[in-house]
């Protein structure tokens, strides 16, 4: 592989950015916004956008996304019924070599390799197209349990400024029921170490019935939280408390167009803490993410740092191995022994930012091991305006 295989690229300079409004927020974008008003300007655009590590996961999850979509639109409503699952195999198949594709053609990504070897893609294949399957059944006889089935129902509301797509409707004698797909994990872990849903899910759920109410007058009694492994998750609908989200939604859309056109620089919209930058995809550009970033911020994995290498050599079991002197990130500053599997191609010298590194637990305290999973940039010049960014 050429030098530059495997890595991206940054420059330690300012963000470039032109300042764009939001006209509208949706439920999915809503944590973002309230978490860092920069990591929502960098979302808006393409460049930074394209140049960010998606990772198998988030890759697997969007094939997904993309065939419930392509069955809730009525794609393939066309299908007998004999040829559904050949069709949905056939759709799977063709998602799947677009996002290896993708993958073959990243800086960052390279290294992955073909998606049979991605962490859960059987499991995710068979669910997938068992979902698929039970969709084109409902569509197809347009009702399920007693009521109408609707799917991909689109919401402009609150005057526009609250968009959104609920996977499916049902509407029956009981009420109006709401459901939302997801392709990824729905729990993650309380204080208590107790299995929550992800509060953010819950979230968008209230949303969706908000913007419901606003455009049909009427409050849906139930939303389920549909993930691919698992049963469906209900939540009854507290019309006050969805009116609320929606509220708090619109607030927190207003704030974010005022501080995009006051702010003198894009560096001042960044609300950096051990929180909001841990999972954010934009830190290898994030100069405040740099300059905040400390030990005190305790990450035990998802590491990050920057600095420059020491050494850098191939070992005699194949591994590759470097030293690194780090100057900042998630970790204490000195020199670190950073070990794994994929080609490296690294320079003594060269200025390194790396990320979604894990501790060795077979080593010393300073020492850290590359997954698939970790970022590797390497110093060099990018977009020469914020018009580049938009492109």
């Amino acid at each position: 592989m050429g030098g530059s295989a495997n890595m991206g690229k940054f420059m330690r300079s300012p963000i470039l950015l032109k300042k764009l409004p939001l006209e509208y927020v949706s439920p999915s974008q809503i944590s973002t916004l309230e978490t860092c008003f920069l990591q929502t300007a960098f979302g808006t655009a393409p460049w930074y956008r394209s140049h960010t590590f998606v990772g198998p996961k988030a890759r697997l999850g969007r094939v997904c996304h993309t065939l419930l979509e392509k069955v809730l639109k009525g794609e393939l409503d066309h299908t007998d019924r004999v040829e559904w699952r050949t069709e949905l195999v056939k759709s799977w198949d063709s998602l799947v070599k677009q996002e290896e594709k993708a993958v073959q053609s990243s800086q960052l990504e390279g290294h992955l390799g073909p998606a049979q070897r991605w962490p859960g893609y059987s499991m995710l294949r068979a669910r997938i197209l068992a979902i698929g399957h039970e969709l084109l059944g409902h569509r197809q006889s347009g009702s399920v349990g007693g009521g109408t089935f609707r799917s991909e129902v689109w919401f402009s509301a609150y005057g526009g400024k609250l968009h959104g797509r609920a996977d499916v409707v049902r509407i029956s004698p009981s009420g109006v029921e709401l459901e939302d797909y997801k392709t990824g994990e729905v729990y993650e872990q309380a204080d208590n170490l107790s299995q929550i849903v992800k509060p953010q899910y819950l979230r968008q759920l209230l949303l969706y019935a908000a913007m419901y109410h606003d455009t049909a007058g009427e409050w849906p009694v139930r939303a389920y939280l549909v993930p691919l492994t698992g049963g469906k998750i209900s939540i009854t609908i507290d019309p006050a408390e969805a009116e609320g989200e929606a509220q708090k939604a619109l607030i927190s859309l207003s704030a974010y167009n005022k501080s995009i056109a006051a702010a003198p620089a894009m560096e001042l919209l960044a609300s950096p803490s051990a929180a909001s930058c841990r999972f954010c995809a934009y830190k290898a550009f994030c100069e405040p993410f740099w300059s905040d970033a400390s030990a005190s911020w305790e990450w035990q994995s998802s590491i990050a740092l920057e600095g420059v290498v020491l050494s850098s050599r191939l070992s005699q079991i194949g591994e590759f191995l470097l030293e690194v002197q780090a100057h900042r990130g998630s970790v204490v500053n000195g020199v670190y022994k950073i070990s794994g599997i994929r080609t490296l191609n690294l320079e003594v010298g060269e200025y390194v930012r790396l990320l979604n590194l894990y501790p060795n637990q077979s080593g010393g305290e300073r020492e850290l091991r590359i997954t698939d999973y970790t970022e590797i940039w390497r110093q060099s010049a990018y977009p020469q305006s914020a018009e580049d960014t938009l492109r």
